[in-house]
């Protein structure tokens, strides 16, 4: 799991390097204060 603080992007990544998951989370949906919060949380 990887997280850019910069660009408040979140990605998983397999073992082999293939992307997984990727996206931007949006406080206004997700409901924590920030992008960080949501991403420990996860």
């Amino acid at each position: 799991m990887r997280y850019n603080p910069v660009t408040e992007e979140f990605g998983v990544v397999s073992s082999s390097g293939d992307i997984r998951t990727y996206y931007r989370p949006d406080p206004t949906v997700h409901g924590w204060p920030t992008n960080l919060d949501y991403f420990n949380d996860q």
